[in-house]
């Protein structure tokens, strides 16, 4: 049986009882006709045929409220998996992950000023083949590919032309990977996808109005409205790290000048760290700056880092109050290298937001981290089950 055909070809009953089930994890066939209003005929006839397929299975049994045990369900983790790939300006990675979320085979890469999109196409298609192989995995048991990149990314011309990305620009990305991989291939901005792994698998797990702010190479917001991701009239939603945040500030890599990134960057914030150091005579500023040693003396107290840290998450703060103000999201989760590389992130994010909105309106959204590792590639795979299950395509 091939997967992506059997749940392309079932009813929306089918679908949400799937979906209900992995969400729950487990529960009983009477809860489930009761919570999705089906008559226990036709949810007795949706789950022997998914038992059937092997997709649900039996589980053990529930606690008895009087009378018989019942009998609970689970998605059987090894019947669908998927492709989640990030394909970042610094490394790629490659990863098969299973329907529940797990990752069950990684592939790096760190790439270097003589990669092109050519030699990363070649490489995730070795990757992928070697994943396969590696873990016995029959290709009619993948839903898909998933990408997350930084955009823009245009769903009108299905091109995508990020920022020094390459080289390329008016990329056709997905068709040139469905051509090198024979798979649905479904791409999507790094800040979306890092979105929809927490709405699968994470924080934002049936929330409806939900921000999550990806603070890494470069700095994007992905937007939940009504339990769907918002992408916009040409899919370039949420591209925060262009907005001006000072109009006389440094020259940003898109060309314009005072871009949230030129603050928020783990290149900026390496570069903030080497100032401060050079002004206190420092002369470990003789050394290149580099992000993950600010990262490593703010986690051992360094008090040049740590004041770097703050000041980049005052920045950042302030993109956050824009956003809150904007879309009024229940929930912001704050996300990517810098992002989750120290609790004090968020908690200077979380001063400013208190300091800075209305205060005629009672401010009751959450900021919280991420606490998902690899988070675009399960976003990648989040992607793919989306599309799956929603028939909605981005790009």
């Amino acid at each position: 049986m091939n997967i992506l055909t059997f749940i392309q070809e079932s009813d929306k009953n089918t679908k949400d009882v799937i979906k209900l089930v992995r969400r729950k994890g487990t529960v009983s066939r009477v809860d489930l006709a009761s919570e999705m209003d089906i008559p226990k005929p036709t949810m007795t006839r949706i789950i022997n045929k998914l038992i059937k397929n092997q997709i649900l299975r039996e589980s053990g049994l529930a606690e008895s409220t009087g009378g018989r045990r019942p009998v609970l369900l689970e998605v059987n983790k090894d019947c669908a998996y998927s492709f989640g790939i990030d394909l970042g300006r610094k490394e790629v990675s490659v990863a098969l992950i299973n329907i529940h979320g797990d990752l069950v085979s990684l592939r790096n890469k760190v790439t270097s000023e003589q990669d092109t999109i050519g030699s990363l196409v070649s490489f995730i298609e070795s990757a992928t083949k070697d994943i396969l192989s590696e873990q016995d995995v029959s290709a009619s048991k993948l839903l898909g590919v998933g990408v997350g990149m930084p955009g823009p990314l245009n769903k009108m011309s299905e091109e995508a032309s990020p920022h020094d990305f390459y080289g390329a620009e008016n990329l056709p990305l997905r068709t040139m990977l469905e051509d090198a991989l024979s798979l649905p291939v479904t791409i999507d901005n790094d800040a979306n996808v890092a979105l929809l792994a927490e709405k699968w698998f994470g924080k934002a797990s049936g929330l409806q109005q939900v921000i999550y702010i990806y603070s890494d190479v470069g700095v994007g917001c992905g937007i939940l409205m009504n339990g769907e991701i918002y992408r916009g009239m040409y899919g370039e939603a949420g591209e925060i790290g262009h907005s001006i945040i000072d109009v006389h500030g440094d020259r940003c890599e898109c060309g314009k000048y005072g871009c949230l990134e030129t603050f928020t960057s783990i290149k900026a914030i390496a570069l903030r760290a080497e100032k401060k150091r050079k002004a206190a005579g420092n002369h470990v500023a003789s050394k290149p700056a580099h992000f993950s040693q600010v990262i490593d003396d703010l986690n051992e107290g360094e008090p040049i880092a740590r004041e770097t840290a703050e000041e980049v998450a005052q920045y950042l703060g302030i993109a956050v109050v824009n956003v809150i103000q904007s879309f009024d999201p229940e929930l912001v989760i704050i996300g990517g290298q810098f992002g989750q590389s120290h609790p004090v992130v968020v908690e200077k994010v979380s001063e400013v937001v208190r300091r800075n909105t209305h205060k005629k309106n009672t401010y009751k959204a959450e900021i919280t981290t991420s606490e998902l590792q690899n988070s675009i590639v399960l976003g990648g795979a989040a992607l793919v089950i989306n599309h799956a299950f929603l028939h909605k395509q981005t790009m």
